[in-house]
């Protein structure tokens, strides 16, 4: 199988919403591992609703991951 032949599959913004939801008040972002497809379509969405959307280190395990704050 070539690489061409492979999609990638964006997590849809549904999911990232309720990911948002689970957060605990006191928190005011989550991140996700850079393994995890997000498509640029879902993070201009996310922006216009107002988060901040940053590729950066979440802690010393996580690191170059998309960070989401709000």
């Amino acid at each position: 199988m070539k690489a061409k032949q492979k999609t990638k599959k964006s997590i849809p913004i549904e999911d990232i919403y309720k990911r948002i939801k689970e957060v605990p008040e006191t928190v005011y972002k989550t991140f996700f591992h850079h393994s995890e497809y997000i498509s640029d379509e879902v993070k201009i969405q996310l922006i216009s609703d107002g988060y901040k959307v940053y590729i950066g280190d979440w802690d010393a395990y996580c690191i170059n991951c998309l960070i989401i704050e709000w």
